[in-house]
């Protein structure tokens, strides 16, 4: 196997902020994950490139225990910690950046070991449209 086709294979660390300490660390979007966005649309492609990057590294609020199932992913690893930001833009299914809805969030789930599972956006808060909707029953504690 070529140096190019394992490297291809590895997994793609990112900074995002820890809100313990309040220094960046690293969260970890698979490599699979990723080929699969990248199948869909350009714009899935670039949401993964910028939105969710600039979300965990810039969060409006970041949330601990997620409650609901819908959010879990369907493996051993509990989801453990939610990355939300009320970004200015979106991209459309061509890739290009539009105008963000304002009454939607991107939230960004990560697990305890670190690995981002699942993103995507969600409608905002009625009363502060920086938060998605429902959070006080969604997540155990926010912590940003």
């Amino acid at each position: 196997m070529s140096k190019k086709a394992k490297k291809r294979r590895e997994n793609l660390k990112i900074q995002a902020i820890d809100p313990q300490t309040g220094r960046m660390d690293y969260i970890v979007i698979s490599s699979e994950r990723l080929l699969r966005v990248g199948k869909r649309s350009k714009g899935q492609t670039m949401e993964a490139a910028y939105t969710l990057i600039d979300t965990v590294q810039n969060p409006q609020h970041i949330f601990e225990g997620i409650r609901w199932d819908e959010d879990e992913r369907s493996s051993d690893v509990p989801g453990w910690r939610c990355y939300c930001k009320k970004p200015t833009n979106r991209y459309n299914f061509e890739g290009v950046p539009v105008r963000a809805d304002p009454n939607k969030v991107f939230m960004v789930f990560v697990n305890e070991n670190k690995v981002a599972y699942l993103w995507y956006w969600h409608t905002a808060d009625d009363d502060d449209k920086t938060l998605p909707l429902g959070h006080a029953k969604r997540f155990k504690k926010k912590v940003i």
